[in-house]
């Protein structure tokens, strides 16, 4: 699959702050349902913004630093397609994606909460906004490209905006589903019918497979852009327990979802147990990229196959009772 991107647009000139570097934080989740009948894939984007600081200079409102950080999808995309997730991070949940136990507050009127990490270093506050809501906050907006289309997230003007900022929202429709794709077996016919498999071509800020225009936008000579500091990336993928997964990238964890925190979070189609297969991987700069490619494979034994393998073998044996029939009645063996 072509490329995701993602770059900050720099806010207008005002004084050094737009020389100021910017932290990315970058969550994914990519959810499958390897056994419903129908193609189900969300993908969920988590964006954290946060000042890099050297030594002793001042911090600075994010929106002194930025206007704006996009997010290249190279399809299609509806307003419908896309849900804001701030309201389903509650505190347990929050907590479970930063791993630390976690407060939220959120103040009457506003379009944001602020939440405090109790065991990092001096309390680490960072403030969650949300991207849609009423048209007064709505942050978010839609831009169409001819190979895609651009989520703009505008960077809010607040007084606590030198805290770091988190966004977080899910991606629906059909054009994320292409990120999933059949990968059918070239053995034999008893082994499609035994098994699913599966491949995922995952790329970020991938030059190779990037329109020339947008590839402009990641690079580090940008002068109307951010230069950003890219933090480990964490690639997860939900899948069925039953689904192997395999993947050059090195893993950093494997574990089963746990159903009393995330009940309320998981897309609405997961029913099943579900594993968190978690990549964590580090990029020096944004036009390095990252890419992880994936391959899954479900093992279907149910009544269909069982009825599948059941009918190949009587077709079979009927098929070498009429060729035997044939060989004797012509050329008379016996």
């Amino acid at each position: 699959m072509e490329s995701f991107a993602v770059w900050c647009k720099k806010a207008r000139p005002e004084g050094n702050a737009t020389d100021s570097k910017l932290k990315l934080l970058l969550n994914f989740n990519l959810w499958t349902n390897q056994k419903s009948s129908s193609r189900n894939v969300n993908l969920d984007v988590g964006f954290m913004l946060s000042q890099e600081k050297n030594g002793s200079e001042e911090a600075v409102p994010i929106s002194k630093i930025a206007e704006s950080i996009i997010f290249f999808c190279p399809f299609r995309i509806l307003d419908a397609d896309i849900e804001d997730l701030q309201t389903k991070l509650d505190q347990n949940v929050l907590g479970a994606v930063f791993n630390d136990r976690c407060t939220l507050t959120k103040p009457d009127g506003h379009n944001y909460s602020t939440a405090t990490l109790i065991n990092e270093p001096s309390e680490s506050n960072f403030m969650l906004y949300s991207i849609k809501g009423i048209p007064e906050t709505r942050l978010l907006e839609l831009e169409e490209h001819s190979q895609g289309t651009m989520l703009k997230i505008t960077v809010p003007d607040s007084n606590e905006a030198s805290l770091p900022i988190y966004y977080r929202f899910r991606i629906t429709g059909s054009g994320i589903s292409k990120l999933v794709l059949d990968s059918s077996s070239k053995d034999t016919l008893l082994t499609n019918a035994f098994a699913k498999e599966e491949v995922i071509d995952f790329r970020l800020n991938d030059y190779r497979t990037l329109p020339l225009d947008i590839s402009d936008n990641i690079s580090e000579n940008s002068k109307t852009n951010v230069h950003l500091v890219i933090e480990p990336i964490h690639f997860l993928l939900m899948t069925d327990a039953s689904v192997d997964v395999d993947s050059a990238e090195e893993l950093k964890e494997r574990r089963l979802l746990e159903k009393n925190v995330w009940k309320n979070y998981v897309p609405a189609q997961v029913k099943n147990d579900v594993i968190a297969w978690h990549w964590k991987t580090s990029v020096k700069k944004p036009s390095d990229g990252y890419r992880n490619y994936i391959k899954l494979r479900l093992h279907e034994f149910n009544v269909r196959t069982i009825l599948i393998y059941l009918s190949i073998l009587i077709v079979l044996t009927i098929g070498s009772d009429i060729i035997e029939h044939f060989l004797f009645s012509t050329w008379g063996w016996s």
